[in-house]
């Protein structure tokens, strides 16, 4: 099986208002959904504990495996089309104009600044996503006051007293409160009357962020809560409506089932694809220059599991939502590059699938003059991510 970074699009062209890409098909993919964004944190998006912090960018249209796809202004002026093989290919010819005013993303910027797309494979289970599990179990054991269990985000701490659910976001040092009561029994009661929307608490609760779950405990001493996703029926039906994240700091006292564990591991936004390589897409006017230049600004992701002498790797489980490298592919090779790290994280830096992660300290910078470099992978060893900064000499031969 192929990951989304084996292959990347191509540019056969570029020039006002138009922009020409090619992929080469892969054929266990079936369609490829490509997004769009005007700067690099957001095309990349927001996996968990990456540092990243971007939207994600906007999804702007969908090509199936050697389709040709134009959009709108260029159907209109029937421009677009071209003669030339696309045997094994896919290809899309695009107005980046097209997807400047897509509700209040902004996927794009105006024609004359750079652009940023990636894809998200398509295959027989339909778009490559993520979003967490369709039901979830939490078994309570000597649950301690401090105990904490996030679900869709939102975090939930046990403390002595009551259920205190109102005033509150849910988020670090402004957490729901859940009353820790006399025992397991009385604690996991008590969440179930804090998830319960029918519950005396439910109120206050969806005043502050809307959870629409369903939450139960198999008996009224049980220590097992069982939550899903809301769907209108009064009963739990596994896996019949869109799944959440449900995660804990304090596995052993708030033990989840093991598919819920994992999901809380690798999910930080429910609908956040797993999409492959950035491909940066430069101004019209960028062509027009003999040794045209390009300046980039980013931040390499933290919890890649990159590490220092190790080649670039990528998790084949497309269903793992897991921080993987940022992959930059530029349009044509560089003669010169400049990466700089700009944070105060070290960055780790490979010119290549195939070249070893190399360290690149806190406030440093290499440079490269080889005339061959078509694409970077960065990471980041700490935690919180490393902002970089590259400056490159791009060659049209």
């Amino acid at each position: 099986m192929s990951a989304p970074f084996d292959t990347y699009f191509g540019l056969s062209q570029r020039s006002k208002n138009l922009v020409e890409m090619y992929r080469h098909n892969q054929p266990e993919v079936l369609a490829y959904q490509l997004w769009a964004s005007s700067q690099i944190n957001n095309i990349y998006g927001n996996a968990l504990n990456s540092g990243v912090g971007g939207s994600g960018g906007a999804a702007v249209f969908t090509v199936p495996r050697d389709g040709f796809f134009r959009s709108a202004a260029l159907r209109r002026k029937g421009l677009g089309m071209f003669e030339n093989n696309r045997r094994g290919q896919t290809t899309v010819v695009v107005d980046p104009e097209d997807f400047i005013v897509l509700g209040a993303n902004l996927p794009l910027d105006i024609d004359e600044k750079w652009m940023f797309f990636t894809a998200q494979e398509q295959r027989a289970a339909g778009l490559l996503t993520y979003d967490g599990v369709p039901q979830a179990e939490v078994t309570l054991t000597g649950v301690l006051a401090g105990d904490q269990i996030t679900i869709k985000g939102l975090i939930f701490e046990f403390a002595a007293g009551a259920n205190a659910l109102g005033g509150t976001t849910g988020q670090p040092a402004n957490e729901f409160i859940v009353g820790l009561g006399a025992g397991d029994a009385a604690a996991a009661a008590n969440l179930v009357l804090a998830l319960n929307d029918a519950a005396d608490v439910g109120a206050s609760l969806d005043a502050e962020a809307v959870l629409l779950l369903h939450t139960f405990a198999p008996a009224a001493v049980g220590t097992t809560v069982t939550i899903q996703p809301e769907d209108g029926t009064p009963a739990l039906v596994p896996g019949n409506i869109g799944a959440f994240a449900i995660s804990t700091s304090d596995a052993g006292r708030l033990a989840l089932d093991a598919d819920s564990l994992a999901a809380g591991a690798l999910v930080s936004q429910p609908g956040q694809p797993v999409k492959g390589s950035i491909y940066c897409v430069p101004p019209a006017s960028f062509f027009g220059m003999p040794q045209p230049t390009l300046a980039l600004v980013a931040t390499a992701p933290s919890g890649t599991g990159a590490a220092l002498g190790a080649l670039p790797t990528f998790d084949e489980d497309l269903s793992n939502a897991a921080p993987r490298p940022m992959h930059l592919v530029f349009p044509r090779p560089l003669t010169a590059i400049t990466i700089t790290n700009t944070s105060g994280n070290d960055l780790l830096v490979a010119l290549g699938a195939g070249a070893p992660w190399v360290n690149l300290a806190t406030l440093t910078e290499m440079s490269l003059f080889s005339g061959s470099t078509k694409e970077i992978f960065v990471a980041c060893p700490d935690a919180g991510g490393a902002g970089f900064r590259i400056h490159g000499v791009c060659g049209l031969g």
